[in-house]
């Protein structure tokens, strides 16, 4: 592909957003491809449907974060002779403090989730049952 050369990488951008953009037209009109309930005119979605639209788009989210961050988080923070970054080694102060980070980051996220931020499906169940 030519349009995809070193000349024109300053567009790699605009074309990876075009193509996302795309990817969410498409997603929509799948939606407005669904049979619609013969008594009221509304899409309904079965439990199936849901079930596998949902773990698509989290399987895709999680596999784009990893493919996209993990080489960003495994390159070292000094540039080497021939101006690249070298990879981290795994016993290194470097790789531990950025586990460690990681570490604070999930623990704090999980006492956030547990704590300041309650589950919809838990307020739901505790005003239930009062």
């Amino acid at each position: 592909m030519e349009a995809l050369n070193d000349e024109n990488m300053d567009w790699m951008p605009l074309y990876l957003s075009t193509i996302a953009g795309l990817s969410t037209c498409i997603g929509a009109a799948v939606v407005f491809c669904l049979p619609k309930a013969e008594n009221n005119g509304v899409v309904e979605i079965s439990p199936d449907i849901m079930c596998y639209s949902l773990s698509l788009a989290g399987s895709v989210m999680i596999t784009v974060s990893v493919i996209s961050i993990l080489p960003e988080c495994l390159k070292s923070s000094t540039v080497g002779d021939d101006g690249e970054h070298a990879l981290i080694l795994w016993n290194s102060w470097e790789m531990a403090s950025r586990v460690i980070c990681f570490s604070v980051g999930v623990g704090s996220y999980y006492i956030l989730a547990k704590c300041a931020f309650p589950e919809p499906e838990d307020l739901i169940a505790e005003t239930v049952a009062k």
